[in-house]
């Protein structure tokens, strides 16, 4: 068994993730994270289970640095006899998930600069229809040239997974809440953490993503992952059902949902800007400029009252 370049190894719990981008992967390496340091520093169960969220970062949104992560693992052999773990998710869940926080919240600082001069993002004078057309627009860029490896955050998920490797846990991100007592009854060593409840991870605003899936959209997410549902269903996980959408009341509250996330996706650029000036990457932070000031002369122009 060769670990990809995505897994982490956890040697105090022993423990070996494959995380992957969308999928509860913050959480996911926050809690392990977390496990780890608890194990390491703390003999007794109790002490265990009181300090263990102290190892956690601040608030529902969990980042550890990769940097405090890596001071504390391993990738060496030991990996092999190890308690592995994955966690899967319906493609067409996490790919509206990722066009949500990348395209339309702009959430994902860096990641979003090379991809302005598609015009995948969402705009302050986009109706609904012309959402649809960007999402489309994306998934045929997706298609081509081997473009869906180019970024983690739409990747396939077979991708992040050992090949030719049977996982000793998998679960659905649903049941994420799930992984404690999974472990706990999976390793005599790990039995406190029975008694640990799942840090909340973050949800994408659903609204919009069931407001973006239509049955077209669906369609070509579901052809364009076809790998990932394969292994969805050999696994037996559960995919998931459209949402019932009222289509007419979608169109009368698209406005009001368009001006609350342009307000968050200029607060996200803003931020976005600042990093790049702050690297030096001067003509992102160009391009990024222009991106705010047309967003804000928009928003000013469609929302005076704002």
């Amino acid at each position: 068994m060769e670990a990809a370049g995505q897994d982490l190894f956890f040697p105090t719990i022993n423990v070996l993730a494959s995380p992957i981008s969308k999928v509860g992967n913050t959480a996911l390496r926050s809690f392990l994270y977390a496990a780890e340091i608890t194990q390491q520093n703390y003999t007794s169960d109790a002490d265990r289970i009181r300090n263990f969220h102290s190892h956690l970062a601040p608030g529902t949104e969990i980042h550890n640095p990769a940097s405090r992560i890596k001071e504390h693992l391993t990738r060496k052999g030991q990996y092999r006899e190890s308690l592995s773990v994955v966690i899967l998710r319906d493609p067409v869940d996490r790919f509206l998930s990722m066009y949500v926080d990348m395209f339309a919240l702009a959430q994902i600082p860096i990641r979003i600069a090379p991809y302005l001069q598609h015009e995948w993002m969402v705009k302050s004078t986009d109706e609904l229809t012309n959402v649809h057309e960007r999402v489309l627009r994306l998934l045929n860029w997706l298609e081509v040239d081997n473009h869906i490896n180019v970024d983690e955050h739409w990747t396939p998920q077979v991708n992040f997974m050992v090949p030719n490797f049977t996982y000793d846990i998998t679960l659905d991100i649903n049941n994420l809440h799930s992984l404690p007592q999974r472990l706990a009854h999976s390793s005599q060593k790990l039995h406190w953490l029975e008694n640990i409840e799942m840090p909340v991870r973050h949800q994408s605003n659903s609204t919009v993503q069931n407001l973006l899936g239509t049955e077209e959209i669906r369609a070509r997410i579901s052809s364009l992952y076809a790998d990932d549902y394969t292994l969805r269903e050999s696994l037996d996980l559960p995919t998931s059902v459209p949402p019932q959408v009222d289509t007419s009341t979608s169109q009368l509250d698209w406005p009001t949902i368009r001006t609350d996330l342009l307000g968050q996706q200029i607060n996200n650029l803003t931020e976005v800007l600042a990093q790049q000036w702050r690297y030096l990457e001067l003509s992102r932070a160009v391009r990024l400029a222009r991106a705010i000031k047309r967003n804000q002369k928009r928003l000013q122009r469609l929302f005076p009252f704002r």
